[in-house]
């Protein structure tokens, strides 16, 4: 009881810390960009597990890691707006398990490699918004009520996840349909998608 305590207790250790930072950023950034199978498909490998979710997942990676930088970066600028950063950081938690879970039987056949391994990672990642998620919403701002912070909180989880997924949602469906227009349509409508696709260079 006394190790759990500690781990979700208002006070943060220098070892939590690094580790956080490991965990809950420099690691997820590295599996990122040099993914073999969960989000980017190579030819050794086969299909991705989550491709077709690939630009969802960065965004909301992208998000995560950015609040959890500035939470970690500015701590007592921020702290008013902690429920804010709980929200955010609950429903990274959350994001991270589901990930881990859709990775769990490729991870558990390649545990015996380093993969394999490095497959968990979105659970631990997972502890880490997790935790930090707990000492947001403990944080006391204007000293309002458990409650209100607690619905605050998933109000700007929702505030935050919700148009990322309309976002994604409009992207990914715009650019289908605009190369579905270049190989199917007319010259003119060809030329057209080309021209909006340009729009969408970085993903």
């Amino acid at each position: 009881m006394g190790f759990w305590k500690n781990q979700f207790g208002p006070n943060r250790t220098n070892t939590q810390d690094q580790f956080d930072m490991v965990f809950g950023l420099v690691l997820p950034i590295v599996c990122l960009v040099a993914d073999p199978l969960v989000f980017k498909s190579f030819p050794i490998f086969g299909p991705a597990i989550l491709e077709d979710y690939q630009f969802f997942a960065y965004v909301v990676c992208t998000v995560e890691m950015g609040f959890f930088l500035v939470w970690r970066t500015f701590p007592k600028k921020v702290n008013a707006l902690s429920p804010l950063f709980a929200g955010v950081f609950l429903i990274g938690a959350c994001f991270s398990t589901v990930i881990g879970l859709a990775m769990l039987p490729v991870t558990l056949l390649s545990v015996l490699f380093v993969i394999g391994v490095l497959g968990l990672l979105p659970f631990i990642s997972g502890f880490v918004y997790l935790r930090n998620g707990v000492r947001a919403l403990r944080a006391q701002p204007n000293h309002a009520p458990i409650l209100f912070r607690l619905w605050l909180a998933v109000l700007s989880g929702l505030f935050i996840i919700v148009p990322l997924t309309f976002a994604t949602i409009f992207v990914e469906r715009s650019i289908a349909g605009s190369v579905d227009t270049m190989i199917y349509g007319s010259v003119t409508q060809a030329e057209d998608a080309a021209n909006r696709l340009k729009w969408f260079r970085f993903i």
